[in-house]
Parts: structure tokens; sequence; C-alpha cells
């Protein structure tokens, strides 16, 4: 496949166009890719987290639920990222 060709699929089937032409993650996406890193990333205390990509939030969105969903509180949550 052309790199033209990827990029068309790819744009077309994985992100999600705005209408201000901003293209976007889409959650499922972002929660798969997040499921990739091994559970002591969530599990430990002191792992901080950055967004890769700082503009819809879906990164951090998933992983702040992932955190919540082990158990952590929310300030600590919040001193993370």
């Amino acid at each position: 496949m052309k790199n033209s060709e990827l990029k068309r699929v790819i744009y077309e089937n994985v992100y999600q166009n705005t209408s201000n032409g901003y293209v976007l993650t889409p959650s499922e996406l972002a929660f798969e890719m997040i499921s990739t890193l091994p559970d002591s990333v969530f599990k430990s205390d002191s792992t901080t987290f950055l967004d890769p990509i700082c503009k819809s939030g879906t990164f951090l969105f998933e992983i702040v639920e992932k955190l919540y969903d082990e158990g952590h509180s929310i300030s600590n949550i919040q001193s993370r990222i």
C-alpha cells in the first residue's frame, strides 16, 4: 500500500474529523492503546502521565478512568497528570 493510500485509509476509518479540521483519536482507539501498557504502570502510586496529543483529552480521560478503576484516589490521580 502506498503511503498516501495508507494515510487515506487511516484518516477515513480510524480518526474522527471535526468541523474545524482537527483530527481526533476515538476513545476506543485510545482505550486499546492504553490497554497495551503493563498493569504495573497503573498499580504504581508514582507513575506520572502526559497527554501525548493535548487536544481533546481522550488519552487523559482513558488514563484517569484506568487509574480510578485500579482504586487510586482522585487526589492521587490529579497529582500524577
